[in-house]
């Protein structure tokens, strides 16, 4: 697998984070402020082979997740394409801790971080279900605990807007099969009991 850094204007590329079956995550630093910061970028590295609904979800992601502005979301604070390939790049604030699937207590929490985890989603929640958003892809590796206790959201490259504007097919069901909802199962109308009730599955793994 090619791991040489992609080329982005502005940004000064450090080293690879983080990896998954959408992108791969960088450190990087801003050069116009010192601000260390992190950048997804899709996979393959190849604008070429990248599936359109790929790049659209990744848009998606991009436009919906820059306007939103709440502690409990993962900040995006800038978006593009690549210099040297046309790769679409996603800019977000660097979190320092780990996600709920990489920490010690994942699979039996305890009654602290079980809290603090039902206060930070539901107060999300709260925010972006009242803009008309779905996140629909609740799941461990989605919830990063940070190391002051903070508890944020990620990766909106499935968020369903307003019931109205689908990046799915109807005979596609999107989300992680392990947390998802029975009317994403049945492709029937989601909304905000969708990602409420993915949580729950999250909590009870």
């Amino acid at each position: 697998m090619d791991t040489g850094n992609p080329s982005i204007n502005g940004y000064s590329i450090e080293e690879i984070i983080g990896e998954g079956g959408m992108g791969r995550v960088y450190r990087a630093l801003r050069l116009s402020d010192n601000r260390t910061v992190a950048i997804k970028v899709i996979l393959p590295r190849t604008n070429d082979d990248i599936p359109p609904m790929l790049k659209m979800r990744f848009r998606r992601e991009m436009e919906v997740s820059s306007r939103l502005n709440h502690p409990g979301v993962v900040r995006t604070l800038d978006g593009g394409v690549t210099e040297d390939d046309g790769t679409p790049y996603l800019v977000t604030e660097l979190l320092e801790g780990v996600t709920l699937e990489e920490h010690p207590e994942f699979g039996n929490l305890s009654i602290e971080l079980a809290r603090r985890l039902v206060d930070g989603v539901s107060e999300a929640f709260d925010y972006y279900h009242e803009m008309g958003l779905v996140h629909r892809d609740i799941k461990p590796s989605n919830l990063f605990i940070e190391d002051d206790g903070r508890v944020v959201l990620l990766d909106f490259g499935l968020v369903f807007v307003d019931n109205r504007t689908r990046l799915t097919r109807t005979t596609e069901s999107p989300g992680t099969l392990l947390t998802m909802a029975p009317e994403q199962l049945s492709h029937e109308d989601m909304g905000p009991y969708t990602d409420v009730f993915q949580f729950a599955s999250t909590l009870y793994i």
